[in-house]
């Protein structure tokens, strides 16, 4: 309920007040109207707005994740057989947040990063290698993440150069990936 105040007794000029619980709060509200007119926005009276770019990005600040319903990463897990394990983790364009790999082999083994949709050949078309030492764990996380433009997989190797192709032992690698 809107309650009429006035500043003192000096200016005749009202201005608008709330009375809450006997304390008269100034009345800040947003209002919208042709000149000498205001209406109130509330639940019911939206502030209208004019989107001229024709797109609906208003608060949009960019970075929120959005690519499920819940807004969280997806997951990718794997625990190597004796193979290369060449893994589709996504088939369409993605975002990879980070990564936690376990070796349990006492020399190094790699995951290589592949960005397409199909099954990945080991050895070929590797974007990016990921080193894990000998009976230790590679964690690794980035908010915004890494791009890729095409799609996530993986392949597993023993050897660090891109178009190695020799399998990992079965149970040498244990293998999250998240990603958008």
């Amino acid at each position: 309920m809107a309650d009429n105040t006035y500043r003192d007794d000096r200016d005749p000029r009202a201005f608008a007040a709330d009375e809450i619980s006997g304390v008269l709060w100034p009345r800040v509200k947003v209002a919208f109207g042709a000149d000498n007119s205001a209406s109130d926005v509330s639940t019911s009276n939206g502030l209208p707005v004019n989107n001229l770019a024709g797109t609906a990005l208003i608060g949009d600040v960019g970075t929120q994740y959005r690519a499920n319903a819940t807004g969280a990463a997806s997951r990718s897990h794997l625990i190597s057989a004796n193979t290369t394990n060449a893994t589709v983790v996504k088939a369409s364009a993605g975002r990879l947040l980070g990564w936690s790999v376990y070796n349990t082999n006492a020399a190094v083994r790699y995951v290589k990063l592949h960005n397409q949709t199909t099954s990945p050949t080991a050895g070929s078309g590797v974007v990016q290698t990921i080193a894990v030492p000998p009976n230790n764990c590679r964690e690794f996380n980035m908010p915004g993440g890494i791009a890729f433009t095409t799609g996530i997989a993986f392949t597993t190797t023993t050897g660090s150069a891109d178009n190695d192709s020799a399998a990992v032992g079965a149970g040498d690698l244990v293998i999250d990936l998240f990603y958008m």
